[in-house]
């Protein structure tokens, strides 16, 4: 028999998932498959495990299957009460097999039935980082504590994964590892996308050129400090590249890769906005950031940055002016008191770990509420 125990509470838990194959139960079984990938830890209260041993035929006849590995399912507190009353109906509802009356089976058809809805729970966001394209390293995470906050937090309502990318590659590179991570996390999942600085340009590049089928499960992109018409600092690194008579030795292709701050001067950010214009299946929002004000606007490092960016594009996060962190025809979602680091929760002055005065976990926490959970029509 295919055993259910869940134990109730009134607190939402973590996701669904391990690799699973629920052999039979169609047409659900795909669906589960996709939607299971990756076990996410909940109070042991609110698991759910299921130790299946046979399969139900839709001859009406039990036949037993290889044993699977032992499955956990993290489940909202309503979740594990729906499972619980479908564990106590089967006790009403029984299979003829070789004119004899036997119970346990349905519950599998009843889970089957109902585990499609599961995915309409949970919010996947994906944290998509800039240019250097780290997730973690040597201890630094790129969005610093941000996914372990929002999971927290928006227990059993979102599902937030720090994803990485090529550093220093090109967008294009860049947007196909973002669709294959969209795919390996996810599955088939809708997923809302908040990307930092060159993330943003990656991920309008994805959904823009349709560059893998994952494409279409894109919902929407909050780009953060994204140079969308280019950073007046990659335009003067890219006409005084001290790499280039370097760089000139190099076969083609990876001398793209590794001359990425070419994509994002000025200079190209016109042929990119042609090429990847809005999507009507996805919503765009925008966060500009505006320094941190004062005598001191930006971390050390971004100071010298900040008055060149000034003087030439006016109020700027130390790299990305205002002018380009927002879009033709729509004001940004929010104004960021903050500078390009200090919007993924690092201040510079501080080390590498240390956190910015500013509330960046709040803004991304509003975020959540803003774009994902409650988005205006």
């Amino acid at each position: 028999m295919a055993a259910l125990i869940a134990a109730g509470g009134n607190h939402d838990a973590h996701r669904i998932l391990h690799h699973a194959c629920l052999e039979g139960v169609e047409p659900a079984a795909d669906h589960f498959q996709s939607s299971c990938r990756s076990l996410r830890s909940g109070p042991p209260e609110h698991r759910v495990e299921m130790t299946p041993s046979t399969r139900f035929a839709r001859s009406g006849q039990a036949r037993p299957v290889k044993e699977m590995p032992h499955l956990e399912i993290a489940v909202p507190g309503f979740t594990a009460a729906l499972v619980r009353w479908m564990m106590d109906s089967t006790t009403a509802v029984r299979s003829r097999v070789g004119g004899k009356r036997r119970g346990g089976t349905p519950i599998v058809l009843a889970f089957a039935i109902w585990r499609p809805y599961i995915p309409s729970i949970m919010k996947n966001i994906a944290l998509v980082p800039g240019v250097l394209g780290f997730r973690s390293l040597f201890g630094v995470h790129y969005f610093n504590g941000v996914a372990d906050h929002l999971n927290a937090v928006f227990a059993g309502q979102v599902h937030t994964i720090d994803f990485t990318t090529d550093s220093l590659g090109t967008i294009e590179d860049r947007a196909r590892k973002l669709g294959a991570q969209i795919k390996s996390n996810f599955g088939t999942e809708p997923v809302h996308i908040f990307a930092h600085s060159m993330g943003g340009l990656d991920a309008r590049f994805l959904v823009a050129q349709h560059l893998t089928p994952e494409a279409e499960q894109v919902k929407s992109i909050t780009a953060i400090g994204t140079p969308h018409k280019g950073s007046p600092i990659a335009t003067i690194l890219d006409r005084f590249n001290p790499l280039e008579s370097l760089l000139n030795w190099i076969p083609g292709r990876l001398k793209k890769k590794l001359n990425a701050v070419h994509e994002l001067a000025e200079t190209e950010a016109t042929e990119f906005n042609d090429k990847c214009p809005d999507q009507p299946s996805v919503v765009y929002h925008e966060i500009a950031g505006i320094s941190r004000g004062g005598k001191k606007p930006t971390s050390t490092f971004f100071r010298p940055f900040f008055k060149i960016v000034f003087e030439r594009r006016g109020l700027n996060d130390g790299l990305v002016p205002v002018t380009s962190a927002t879009r033709p025809d729509r004001d940004p979602l929010d104004r960021w008191e903050a500078d390009h680091a200090d919007m993924v929760g690092h201040d510079l002055n501080r080390g590498p770990t240390g956190k910015p005065d500013f509330d960046y976990l709040a803004k991304y926490r509003w975020l959540v509420e803003t774009v994902v959970l409650n988005p205006k029509k």
